[in-house]
């Protein structure tokens, strides 16, 4: 293990479009309105009352005793995340007065903070692991790709309960509610960063925010760079959040190809 990294998020955008894409809220809806007005007097409150913090630390994935994707033993990236106890309370308030409306979208409005600061945290990820020399292989959550046991030592090693004002139980669940656990698969291939969630292994097949999820190689004199983005999204944004610093010029006349392609499958430039 090397040493425990904590994150606190600051300025964290709530994106509307995202929020109405969870609550499946289109322009058609004969609500949409009444809804984005809700939205606008909810946003101050649910902006202060978003406290996301993150811890990351290195360490041997454990033995579970129990069929995994990884062998015990193998090097990952341990992060654990929360949005903190007071937007949970916040739904839980709207929900026990009736005021369902208000539940639903400040629900969705703490995931869209939450969302977003996971996008910040990759950063923070890359260079823990430019300091280490290493990249990202895959991206494991439990229970879809390892047991949930690995929650305990998750939190264990991140001394979540310290660090995050978390706790957990007997049933593996963290609490505050909207927290999550991370296992990031280290690889020895210092360009490969497959940091995002996998939609196509998925259970919820009705997120509204569910998209194929796609892998862009960019190739050189020196090998492959490899990085993982959701499908749907200009090639050259995708690069800038992977902080590659090429330019538009250079992907025209270098690379052949048209910076603001819409990447919706596995490419290779």
């Amino acid at each position: 293990m090397a040493e425990i990294v904590t994150v606190k998020g600051k300025d964290i955008l709530i994106d509307r479009e995202v929020v109405l894409k969870q609550i499946n809220c289109t322009e058609d809806n004969p609500l949409y309105r009444d809804y984005l007005n809700e939205y606008d007097t909810l946003l101050p409150v649910v902006r202060d009352n978003i406290e996301p913090m993150a811890a990351l630390d290195f360490a041997p994935f454990p033995d579970l005793n129990k069929k995994c994707r990884i062998e015990s033993g193998a090097e990952v990236l341990l992060m654990i995340a929360t949005a903190g106890e007071k937007s949970s309370k916040i739904t839980d308030e709207f929900f026990e007065k009736g005021e369902h409306v208000k539940a639903m979208l400040s629900d969705a409005m703490s995931n869209s903070s939450y969302y977003a600061f996971e996008k910040a945290i990759q950063k923070r990820i890359r260079e823990m692991c430019r300091k280490r020399g290493v990249g990202i292989k895959r991206r494991l959550e439990a229970p879809a790709h390892i047991p949930i046991e690995i929650h305990k030592y998750a939190f264990d090693i991140l001394e979540a309960d310290k660090n995050l004002g978390m706790s957990i139980t007997g049933g593996f669940m963290f609490y505050p509610i909207k927290s999550s656990c991370q296992i990031f698969e280290v690889s020895d291939d210092k360009r490969q960063f497959i940091l995002n969630h996998d939609c196509n292994e998925c259970s919820r097949k009705d997120c509204g925010l569910r998209s194929r999820t796609v892998r862009v190689k960019v190739r050189d004199e020196e090998g492959d760079y490899e990085f993982s983005s959701e499908s749907g999204r200009k090639l050259i944004d995708i690069l800038r959040e992977n902080e590659m610093e090429v330019d538009e010029t250079t992907l025209e006349n270098v690379f052949k190809v048209d910076p603001f392609m819409i990447i919706t499958d596995d490419v290779t430039i």
